[in-house]
């Protein structure tokens, strides 16, 4: 059972070796990513030119879940763009939110946009 669901912002985060990174790591043992935030950040990655290879070995390291993405979350996801539109959330933004919601489980994220939100999820802001 995860104990939170990382956004894809805080995983790079901890890539970047940020200074608040011990508050991510307080989290990684028992938290999750979602497999659309998986796919955001190997995206950013690739730009950085970092393989995956490296980005499998590096969540393996820090020993976070991968969590699947199905047809609920899709709709969650898109239910969500109606309350978040303002705040210019991506599709991987909702998606670990719904994620979260879902679970029952904290969002962490790095950016601090979404502590104004206002949508039934409990949310960590590292940053």
């Amino acid at each position: 059972m995860c104990s939170a669901v990382f956004d894809s912002s805080a995983i790079i985060a901890l890539l970047r070796s940020e200074p608040w990174i011990a508050d991510i790591e307080s989290y990684a043992a028992s938290a999750g990513l979602s497999v659309v935030n998986l796919a955001e950040i190997a995206s950013k990655l690739s730009d950085w030119q970092m393989s995956d290879t490296q980005l499998s070995q590096f969540l393996t390291a820090i020993d976070i879940a991968i969590l699947p993405f199905d047809a609920a979350l899709a709709y969650e996801t898109g239910r969500l763009r109606a309350v978040t539109r303002h705040y210019g959330l991506s599709l991987g933004d909702r998606a670990c939110l719904a994620t979260a919601m879902q679970l029952a489980v904290p969002a962490i994220t790095a950016d601090r946009k979404w502590q104004h939100l206002k949508i039934g999820a409990a949310i960590t802001v590292i940053r």
